[in-house]
């Protein structure tokens, strides 16, 4: 995924936006016959607001709004025969979140932004009319990642985001409304291996413009 941002405020406040948008679907053919697959699609929409308290700290709070649905044909074990699998997951996220810059020099910024965050996904699974699973996964926790910043000029700063070194802390519930069963889990993850070294999965880029120009 390439998400795009945007940031404008002044000396003190700022306010930035992000998209995440994927597409993909295939197609086969068999004696000249070209058969194409039902499509895929992911969108997410995460706008952000904060204030600088001092050169090197900001504080703020972002929201995201998640629509993810994939869709496949898949034999039916009963009847042999295609049918349609289909799994969706919307979902939002909110969280509350501090950057603090570890190292600036010239147009070369890094920082390590941590937040803490509350959010809910519902994950709807369907292989053709049955309903295989309905689960609401909530969940709560802390979170910490570099950045890296680079002044462009004056008004515009690019912004790349790694799942690089990234750390998730957080406590997991699942309620599955098939069954009413709810589960409880506490998860740690510390990703210590880029994956922009084999896809765009977890690389992001940003746009920053500058109200007020910079003092850099």
């Amino acid at each position: 995924m390439l998400a795009m941002a945007a940031a404008a405020g002044n000396a003190q406040f700022f306010v930035e936006g992000s998209i995440g948008a994927q597409y993909w679907g295939q197609s086969s053919s068999f004696d000249g016959t070209a058969t194409s697959q039902p499509s895929s699609h992911y969108l997410s929409i995460s706008p952000l607001i904060g204030r600088r308290m001092n050169e090197k700290l900001a504080l703020g709070v972002s929201a995201s709004l998640v629509r993810r649905t994939e869709r496949y044909m898949t034999l039916d074990s009963n009847t042999g025969e295609e049918v349609l699998y289909e799994r969706k997951t919307p979902g939002w996220n909110l969280s509350i979140f501090d950057r603090y810059t570890l190292w600036d020099k010239k147009k070369f910024s890094i920082l390590l932004e941590s937040s803490f965050f509350f959010g809910a996904n519902n994950a709807i699974e369907k292989r053709g009319v049955t309903t295989l699973s309905n689960q609401i996964r909530t969940s709560i926790g802390v979170q910490a990642f570099p950045l890296i910043l680079y002044d462009l000029s004056d008004r515009f700063s690019i912004r790349f985001s790694v799942d690089f070194l990234r750390l998730d802390l957080y406590a997991l519930i699942v309620n599955n409304k098939e069954t009413g069963k709810k589960t409880k889990s506490a998860h740690f993850e510390l990703n210590g291996q880029s994956t922009i070294l084999y896809s765009l999965g977890g690389f992001r880029i940003g746009i920053i413009y500058h109200l007020k120009k910079s003092d850099k």
